[in-house]
């Protein structure tokens, strides 16, 4: 799909380094790409052992298509096998990357209308 396109993309321009390169650097280059599709501007932020991949200016009705276009990148050009969570905020979208197991425990907390804050809170002290 168009997120393991994408991953494709970032693996070829950083070459050999890829795998290894910093999280920093490959980021920096999925939020270019992310922007020259149109679907936002990306930042990403630690927040202890949870990684959050903030976007804004996603074009109405594309959380899902954004979402999975990130989650096919992380695969591909990363090879690691990451579930996306989604929590909306207005304009901007957040998503928690996760095992599949934890994703689950995630999708569970924030139905029952956990903010994100809450989720990765409960996920640390290992309630999850």
């Amino acid at each position: 799909g168009l997120g393991s396109e994408v991953g494709r993309r970032i693996q070829a321009r950083l070459g050999d380094d890829a795998l290894g390169a910093p999280l920093e650097v490959w980021t920096e280059h999925l939020g270019g790409q992310l922007a020259l599709l149109g679907l936002g501007n990306l930042r990403v932020e630690r927040w202890g052992r949870a990684l959050v991949l903030r976007v804004n200016g996603l074009p109405p009705g594309t959380q899902a298509l954004v979402g999975a276009v990130l989650e096919g990148a992380l695969q591909r050009g990363l090879g690691k096998q990451a579930e996306l969570v989604s929590f909306s905020d207005h304009d901007e979208v957040s998503y928690l990357a996760l095992s599949a197991g934890t994703a689950a425990r995630a999708r569970e907390l924030a139905s029952n209308g956990s903010s994100l804050a809450s989720v990765v809170e409960t996920l640390h002290r290992g309630a999850a």
